[in-house]
């Protein structure tokens, strides 16, 4: 557990511990994962929430096991392809971010059952249709 260490990085040795099935890395001041992440193939939980990250790296894409992925209250712009391969994930909090869009790919993840996407500034759908929508 590495929540509220004031960390600005992920302890290197952390991506040597291929055994985790959870990782905590909250309440931080990340502004990257690190690459190495995508070795912890056995992960079921990644949380990541209030940190200040941007973008997040490919390798994220590795782990085949994850079930519940949170990235809330960052600075994430956008949610890459890479989500494809995480066929597991069932719980994806992406909740307090910068997203303007969603990528189709989201459809293709079956056992997703719990999909936090509020407060991020949406622009697909335009504002207007949403609006409208709500009449």
């Amino acid at each position: 557990d590495l929540r509220s260490l004031k960390l600005t990085r992920a302890p290197v040795e952390v991506a040597f511990m291929t055994g985790l099935t959870k990782l905590s890395l909250e309440n931080n001041a990340l502004t990257k994962v690190f690459v190495g992440v995508g070795q912890l193939t056995l992960l079921t939980e990644l949380l990541l929430d209030y940190n200040q990250l941007q973008t997040l790296p490919r390798t994220v894409g590795r782990l085949t096991n994850l079930t519940t992925l949170s990235v809330a209250h960052n600075k994430l712009k956008h949610l890459a392809e890479w989500l494809l391969p995480l066929h597991p994930l069932k719980r994806l909090n992406a909740s307090d971010n910068l997203l303007q869009e969603l990528p189709f790919s989201l459809l293709r993840l079956t056992a997703l059952t719990q999909l936090n996407v509020e407060l991020n500034p949406f622009e697909d759908p335009p504002r207007e249709v949403v609006v409208a929508g709500q009449r």
